[in-house]
Formats: structure tokens, sequence, C-alpha cells
């Protein structure tokens, strides 16, 4: 048997300043409309071929939530929440409607959270994660007519018709300082489809990585989380980092040739496969000018705090790498100490933002010119 599976989930996001209880009074984020989008789906079962439309919808739940135990789960969102509602899916078992719903689900939090974070003048103290609060989820499920017909009559298909729905809606955030204020977030960024897409495996990194940083998490996993962004980029692009080797391959071989009569044979094999990596890494850039040098060539030379623009310079880089090599000492840290991390989470979360940003457009351009 075949059955039909509708799941309306609400996807809830903190509302609490980073280390803090206290909740944040400023920022709110809705859809003022549904955004609705259909996605044609075919299969078969027991020889039955069905075709038929399967629609996800992203909207906002506004009000007085009902019953005390749905207002207990829902203590660390705000109203509004964001609702998904996703129906259609055609499956023979609960199990894997599960699994095709958390896999649609978990791809709209992170990338609705990318969303909501690149709208957020007040990241510096509030960074929300939209969540699925699967707990609460509501599941339906009905026979699939389609097929419960076909079974008593094999010579009739309905393979049915594809219902066309359109997008007529728009993202509001509430961002101010002293009052509550709306910013429109244009449409044409919410994209279910393209969002619901096979990613990239290295897009796909970056994202986890960046959504990991939000929410509640402590400071420090934030910057460890979203320096594991600059460490991929460092590696996979090193191409473009600007520097220069001090020695040829060749210059590297005849050092080691020399050394190898010097050493011992059982010390030969870790010494020289060190000392050749070495040599071979040696060049005349630091790391920091390297990493800038890759972020200019990724167009990212600027970094936004309140509407008001900074170059993106050595300095500052310079201090972001600082903060990452004195976190791997086993000291106590103070809270001068846990400034300096929330400063570079600050600064990170715009400059990774738009590495994803430029790796999804690369992405796009290397798909197109296949």
């Amino acid at each position: 048997m075949i059955f039909r599976y509708s799941i309306i989930i609400p996807l809830a996001y903190n509302r609490f300043d980073i280390n803090s209880s206290n909740p944040d009074s400023e920022s709110r984020f809705k859809l003022d409309d549904r955004i609705t989008e259909s996605f044609d789906i075919s299969g078969s079962h027991d020889g039955y071929v069905f075709k038929d439309t399967l629609t996800i919808s992203l909207f906002t739940t506004t009000g007085q939530v009902k019953g005390r135990e749905m207002a207990s789960v829902l203590n660390d969102s705000v109203d509004p929440y964001f609702t998904c509602e996703i129906d259609g899916l055609l499956v023979d078992d609960e199990k894997y409607a599960r699994q095709y719903a958390e896999k649609i689900v978990n791809k709209l939090c992170k990338e609705l959270s990318l969303l909501i974070i690149k709208h957020n003048s007040n990241r510096h103290l509030y960074q929300p994660r939209v969540e699925p609060n699967w707990s609460r989820a509501e599941w339906n499920r009905d026979e699939y007519l389609p097929y419960k017909e076909a079974r008593f009559n094999s010579l009739k298909k309905d393979n049915g018709d594809a219902v066309e729905l359109y997008i007529e809606d728009r993202v509001y955030m509430c961002d101010s300082v002293y009052r509550l204020a709306t910013t429109s977030i244009s449409k044409s960024e919410i994209d279910i489809k393209g969002w619901l897409g096979e990613a990239d495996d290295d897009l796909q990194f970056l994202i986890n990585e960046y959504y990991s940083a939000l929410g509640i998490e402590k400071v420090k996993s934030k910057f460890f989380h979203l320096f594991a962004m600059i460490e991929f980029c460092e590696q996979k692009y090193a191409d473009h980092n600007g520097a220069k080797t001090y020695l040829t391959a060749t210059e590297v071989e005849n050092i080691i040739k020399t050394i190898d009569k010097e050493i011992s044979p059982e010390k030969k094999k870790n010494i020289l496969s060190g000392v050749k990596k070495c040599l071979l890494q040696m060049n005349d850039t630091g790391r920091a000018q390297k990493l800038l040098n890759i972020l200019k060539w990724m167009n990212i030379k600027k970094y936004s705090r309140f509407g008001k623009d900074t170059v993106i310079d050595k300095k500052m880089i310079e201090g972001i790498i600082k903060v990452r090599n004195k976190s791997f000492h086993g000291t106590v840290e103070s809270e001068e100490a846990c400034k300096t991390y929330r400063d570079a989470v600050e600064k990170l979360l715009y400059i990774n933002e738009k590495i994803i940003e430029y790796v999804r457009q690369l992405k796009h351009m290397e798909s197109d010119s296949g």
C-alpha cells in the first residue's frame, strides 16, 4: 500500500543574547505570507507507476500558543515563529516519510538561518539559529487513492496533473536598539527549490559549519566552527594566496640528499619527511597576508557593522589568527579573553557569510559551464 503523508513542523529559533539568559528584545523575524513551492514526483510500487505533486510551504505562526504543553516547547522561540508544512509524501512506510521530511526540513532550517543572519545588524549579540521541533510535529496519513483504485482496476492509470503554485510573500525582520522596527527582505532571496537541491560537498561543509556557529552555542565553540571554514579556504584556494615558495622542488631534493648522508638509517624516515615538507612550504608570505589575498580574490574586502563599512586589512586578520593560536593553550580564560572571542566571532560571521555566497556563485558557474 502507498500512503500519502502530510507533516506540519514548528521551526523555533532562540531568542537569547549570546552568553546571557536575557531574551533579546530588539530583533524579530516573520514571513508575512505563506510561501509554497510544488515539485513533480514519481515512483512505482507493485508494478503501479504514479506521478503526483509534493508541496512544501513555509509560513509564520502568530498569536497565542494554545496549550501549556506547546507553550513550554516553544519557550526558547519567539512569537512569531516559523512553520514548515510538507504535503504529498508518497511512501509505503512511515519511517521513509520521516527520513524524507527530516532531509527537507534540515536543509530549509540551515538556509533560513543564513538568510536571517544576513539581514541581522545585531549579530554581535544575537545569532538566531532556526531548528525543527520534531517532538511537536503533526503527522497525517491517508491511503493514496490513485493506487488504491489501481489495485482494483489494473487497466486504469491516473497519473494526475501537477498543480502550479506561486510564491506571494516577503520576509520581515524586526531590528532596532530602542524600538521594534521591521526590515523587508525581498522574496527573491527565498529559493526553496534551490535550497533543497543537491549541494556540492564543499558548499555543504561551509553551510554546516556556519549553521553550527549560530544559536546559543558557547562563544568559543562558535569561533572554532567559523575558523574551520577559514582553514578550509586556506587549503582549498591556496593557489590564490599570492605566496611564492623560497625553494624549488629540485633545490629541496638536493638539500635532502645532503642531509641524508649525515643521518643514521633508523632516524631518516621521520626526519627527512618532516624537513622536506617544511622546506617545500616555506614561502615569502605570512599566514595573515595569504588569507587576506584569498579574501581579496573572493572580492571580500570590507566588514560591515551597524551599516558602517570597515576595510578588512592584515591587522584584522592577524587579530583573528591570534585568537585561534591562543585557543590551543590550556589557560583559564578571563572576561577580556571572552570578549576577544566575541569580537572575532562577529567579524567571522560576516566574512564567512560572504565566503558562502562566493563559493555558491562559483559552484553555479562551474555547473553552468559543465
